[in-house]
């Protein structure tokens, strides 16, 4: 199942002769869609002083890091796998 996730992107200006490349704009929001079931591994965003960043998270997407703009409950509600109650095999 696909869903829509909120990534924060840094936005940069072409490498120039040097091979530097200058940061136009931080943090800037766009959208994408993953996979629910390829979403590894959220983990939780720390600040500079260590403490946690609510609202954010980064998850490990077909070995690729994206930081997303969703709580870690979240994400992680959404990619744990469903438990069904009152249901016995064997």
């Amino acid at each position: 199942m696909k869903i829509m996730l909120k990534t924060v992107n840094d936005i940069s200006t072409a490498p120039d002769k040097n091979g530097n490349q200058k940061c136009i704009k931080k943090a800037a929001l766009s959208r994408k869609a993953f996979e629910i079931h390829e979403i590894d591994g959220p983990e939780e965003m720390l600040g500079k002083k260590g403490e946690v960043i609510k609202g954010m998270c980064r998850i490990k997407y077909k070995d690729e890091y994206f930081t997303i703009k969703h709580t870690f409950d979240e994400i992680l509600k959404l990619t744990s796998p469903i438990e069904v109650r009152g249901f016995r095999h064997g």
